[in-house]
């Protein structure tokens, strides 16, 4: 299992010197250690095989998790893995690939058509611009400001959601 917290430290229930670390600076969260335990036990019943997750991003109203390894892996058959993240999590769980910004954006918005994401040089600094057909809007899962804060979370840059 890949995950943001070591193997002994997602088996037994506190964590190590390490792992600790990670927590008080940031790079790991209450969340990340919770689903490294909660793949684990799924894992162990044989509902997940190899779970692989590199990070979370909670927001108001759904659970992002990253994955670098396929994300149907983490999504399971007709959804089956999602639904009980979902019930056990208790919000919506979005499973996205985060090998590169463009793909994560696409699976963020999916089933939106996304356009293009620019980089924008701006005298604030540089921030991602990503644009969607207009007629798009009404297919998004999530609202445009959560969209804009997940993207954020990922790239540590400020995101711009637009319609064109």
């Amino acid at each position: 299992m890949n995950a943001p917290i070591c193997e002994e430290c997602i088996e037994k229930g506190e964590l190590c010197g390490e792992c600790e670390q990670k927590k008080n600076k940031g790079e790991v969260t209450e969340l990340d250690i919770s689903l490294a335990r909660l793949l684990r036990r799924m894992e162990m019943k044989d509902l997940v095989k190899n779970p692989s997750f590199e990070k979370t991003v909670d927001l108001d109203d759904m659970i992002i998790v990253v994955t670098n390894a396929r994300v149907g892996n983490l999504v399971g058959k007709g959804g089956r893995i999602v639904r009980v993240l979902k019930k056990e999590l208790g919000k919506k769980v979005r499973v996205i690939n985060g090998k590169d910004f463009k793909s994560s954006m696409q699976d963020l918005v999916s089933p939106a058509r996304l356009t293009s994401v620019n980089t924008v040089f701006s005298q604030d600094g540089e921030y991602f611009k990503v644009i969607l057909p207009s007629g798009e809007a009404r297919k998004l899962t999530a609202s445009k400001e959560s969209i804009e804060n997940a993207g954020k979370a990922l790239s540590g840059k400020q995101v711009v959601l637009e319609f064109e």
